[in-house]
């Protein structure tokens, strides 16, 4: 399955920098088979190593005691000092497995000839400061195209969002449904797969669940219970309807100051996302990483109408498809204004509309104009390309390249 992170992974490689690569992001959602496929791609002789499965490595790492990551890895490699290692790739899967090598790495690093690139399904903050940082999330709707062999269509989008083109209506129904598909799948990559083997989702419920299992697992073993804690209630904030997280629904008594590692956990290894309420820095919202995983955790745990889980798996894919490169935000005021998503870029904050209710916009824009700048407003929904006062409507299905 072809993936977009590739474009930075190259560029980060070849640029020069002076911290290694560590790819992050939730157990399953295809950190391993991508960072592979593209290593083998690459000139350099990769090297695979899974510091979580291959005992042998980690104790070689635990056991012995070097200066330096260089040391450390000419004598894995078993090279000697004045010996050209070559082009060589060296990947080091799950590395938060092995503590000696996280120490090394979180010590001083200088570049030497042999280009490493770490992942990791749970980093620790301490470990992600000392690396460039590619965080990678549940494959967008574009990838789910290409995956399920339909990537024709991929193409068709793009070249209609360029020009704001209306799509021909047929296609347009077609995309729709393959958007229907999409919200009840998700982006794991297990889940997809299983859609494209048979075009059926009768297993896909167990997909996502076993994706789940593996993220509390990480949780568990890497992280603390705090974690674990904050993921069980947010299928309660889905069903209420409410963007505020409220840590009252873990217990009552519950402070901002217990649990803010744990969800500043949770977001650096983007299990969540997260979004501050406009003019209110004490209060957030969070949603998890997949529209998938989102519907099975809301479905499993409570009866809910089909517009509401609608509404919140499309909460959630536009929060993990904007907030892998702007800073979320939503907005509530006193009076009932109130704005679900919003975005923060150069040139000011994008609201977004969505969703099948009435649209709150006038009330909603000026109040947020009373505290911030707004660039513009984005629309999204089930209609095709279209220009509405002033607002120009977008198709759900082309969201992920407004990010």
């Amino acid at each position: 399955m072809k993936r977009n992170i590739t474009a930075k992974l190259n560029n980060l490689l070849d640029s020069g920098a002076s911290a290694p690569l560590l790819v992050m992001g939730p157990r399953g959602v295809g950190k391993t088979y991508t960072v592979c496929e593209w290593a083998e791609s690459r000139r350099e002789r990769s090297i695979y190593v899974n510091l979580e499965t291959d005992a042998s490595a980690r104790l070689f790492f635990e056991k012995n005691v070097f200066g330096s990551v260089k040391d450390t890895v000419y004598a894995f490699l078993r090279l000697d000092e004045g010996t050209d290692p070559g082009d060589i790739l060296l990947i080091f899967d799950e590395i938060q497995a092995c503590v000696s090598l996280c120490e090394l790495f979180k010590a001083h690093y200088t570049p030497f000839g042999i280009k490493i690139c770490c992942i990791s399904s749970f980093a620790p903050q301490s470990l992600i400061q000392a690396f460039n940082c590619i965080r990678m999330t549940a494959m967008d709707f574009d990838e789910f195209l290409e995956g399920t062999g339909k990537e024709w269509y991929s193409e068709l989008i793009k070249g209609h969002f360029e020009k704001k083109r209306p799509i021909p209506q047929l296609l347009h129904n077609e995309l729709l449904e393959m958007w229907d598909d999409y919200m009840r799948i998700g982006g794991m990559p297990e889940a997809v797969l299983e859609f494209a083997a048979d075009n059926d989702s009768v297993n896909i419920d167990e997909r996502q669940r076993r994706c789940l299992r593996a993220i509390y697992d990480d949780m568990i073993t890497y992280g603390d219970s705090k974690m674990k804690d904050v993921l069980d209630v947010i299928p309660e904030h889905m069903a209420i309807g409410r963007r505020r997280f409220t840590l009252n629904l873990i217990r009552r008594g519950v402070t901002a100051s217990m649990y803010r590692d744990a969800i500043e956990d949770l977001t650096s290894n983007g299990i969540v996302f997260k979004s501050s309420r406009l003019g209110r820095e004490d209060s957030f919202g969070l949603t998890v990483f997949d529209c998938g995983i989102a519907g099975y955790m809301l479905k499993s745990t409570h009866e809910i109408a089909v517009e509401r889980l609608e509404y919140q798996q499309l909460c959630t894919y536009l929060a993990s498809c904007f907030g892998q490169s702007h800073e979320l935000f939503f907005f509530e005021s006193d009076t009932g204004a109130k704005a679900d998503l919003l975005y923060r870029t150069d040139a000011g904050f994008v609201p977004a509309e969505f969703g099948t209710g009435r649209s709150r916009r006038g009330k909603s824009l000026s109040k947020i104009a009373q505290i911030c700048e707004i660039a513009y407003i984005v629309s999204v929904g089930r209609d095709n390309y279209k220009l509405e006062n002033e607002l120009l409507k977008i198709p759900v299905y082309s969201a992920f390249l407004l990010a």
